[in-house]
């Protein structure tokens, strides 16, 4: 499955437009490694996903088109110095 319609489909990030903005932004890590949109990702791998307030590393636990699974290993708060 595309890294892109796992993020969609797995609820993680809403749209797909966003998730492909994010990795095209290097905000997506597939193993710590940055990824493309197209990029296919497999059972078993650990994504690492930086969102604007926090910081979330995950382990795909299955890729079903319908409802693919994640299980959060690290979640990290960030804050932002700006007013």
């Amino acid at each position: 499955m595309r890294i892109d319609k796992f993020l969609k489909l797995s609820g993680l990030i809403k749209r797909r437009k966003v998730s492909q903005e994010m990795i095209k932004a290097k905000m997506v890590k597939r193993n710590g490694i940055t990824l493309k949109a197209g990029s296919r990702i497999s059972e078993g791998d650990v994504l690492e996903i930086e969102f604007y307030n926090k910081r979330l590393k995950i382990r795909v636990k299955n890729l079903d088109p319908k409802k693919p699974e994640y299980e959060v290993l690290e979640e990290t708060r960030v804050w932002s110095d700006s007013p």
